[in-house]
């Protein structure tokens, strides 16, 4: 299946090569789309820190709102997909990410 078929945004697809992690939901959690099956809290696909910080600017220049947390050993941003899945980006090269960021 071509990243195409999956509808994934650009700026998602260029910094997210590397790696994809699924969190699923627990029991009693809310899906966040629609679709019945498997429930998943949230997808998230590790960059290095020059495409976390490319995403990141793709997503400001598309108007896309996403939250940055410093969780001490990597770095995230989280948004929704047009689908409203939510998503997240995350890096564990720290240099200069949160002086660039903020």
């Amino acid at each position: 299946m071509s990243t195409n078929a999956l509808n994934v945004d650009p700026a998602c697809r260029r910094a997210c090569a590397a790696r994809l992690n699924w969190f699923f939901a627990r029991p009693g959690i809310t899906p966040t789309s629609a679709h019945s099956g498997v429930q998943i809290l949230h997808l998230a696909f590790r960059a290095t820190r020059k495409s976390f910080l490319a995403a990141q600017e793709e997503l400001k220049q598309r108007g896309i709102h996403f939250e940055f947390q410093d969780h001490e050993i990597s770095n995230s941003i989280y948004f929704s997909d047009p689908d409203g899945h939510k998503l997240e980006i995350t890096t564990y090269d720290l240099d200069e990410i949160a002086s660039s960021t903020r």
